[in-house]
């Protein structure tokens, strides 16, 4: 049997991989959901008939979420075809202002919880495998107010690339997706930071169904990374020319 599993399935952006996945991956004969909120995951899984849509409310921010996870995958023994790690957390505001146990939730969803999903899913995959690790532009583009998101971010691109080297002769994909701005309860709760309509409101949206879908092929070619929108790419080489300490400077303008 094969599967895909989707993290943060419960809106946003994850609640459009299933969408892709169902439109780019017909091999797939089940759909994993995981997000904390188990109401909006069974109306999801309610909407389909193929492939079958299996609920999974977890905690990814608990250790017991894995240990959940790692039981099912032992019980059912599938291959897992696709891992889509979109669970993520935000907290904007100057550092020094924010709130000690938030930032520690954030760190655990964006770094321990993506690196703990991979772990468990990784024995399960077998050559052609995809793994799309979710980050954002603050990963190679960091921003004030945004000083330990920024982080995570960038840790994300970091394991997802090098990570793609070492599965490189196992024939597994790893594609680190890096969207910029998107109309997203997450990014609507970036309180302090700016970037939903306040100084940096006029940079443009993307299209969530579009990046989805994209991303999947971008995986399936085996990019090491895929970033969307002619503003998120210019930014890109941007980061590239400027030292990060002028960036940074240059961004909180």
């Amino acid at each position: 049997m094969s599967i895909a599993i989707i993290t943060g399935a419960s809106s946003g952006l994850g609640r459009r991989y299933v969408d892709a996945i169902v439109a780019e991956c017909p091999e797939v004969d089940e759909i994993w959901i995981i997000a904390r909120n188990a109401e909006r995951l069974a109306r999801t899984a309610a909407e389909y008939r193929h492939p079958r849509i299996v609920p999974m409310p977890l905690d990814l921010t608990d250790p017991q979420g894995f240990d959940l996870l790692r039981q099912r995958l032992e019980e059912r023994r599938p291959t897992v075809r696709i891992l889509v790690n979109d669970a993520g957390a935000v907290l904007g505001g100057e550092f020094a202002g924010q709130d000690s146990r938030r930032i520690m939730q954030m760190l655990r969803l964006n770094v321990i919880g993506i690196t703990m999903m991979t772990r468990v899913c990784l024995p399960y995959m077998r050559r052609g495998s995809m793994i799309l690790q979710v980050g954002s532009v603050s990963g190679f583009a960091p921003s004030p107010n945004l000083a330990a998101y920024s982080a995570s971010k960038a840790y994300i691109r970091t394991f997802s690339i090098t990570l793609r080297q070492e599965l490189r002769s196992q024939g597994v994909h790893v594609t680190a997706v890096q969207p910029g701005r998107m109309n997203t309860a997450m990014n609507r709760g970036r309180n302090g930071s700016g970037l939903d309509g306040g100084r940096l409101g006029w940079i443009p949206q993307l299209d969530m169904d579009r990046l989805a879908r994209n991303s999947i092929r971008a995986a399936k070619r085996n990019r090491a990374t895929y970033t969307m929108g002619a503003f998120n790419k210019a930014l890109a080489v941007l980061t590239k020319i400027l030292p990060t300490s002028l960036f940074v400077r240059f961004s909180a303008m």
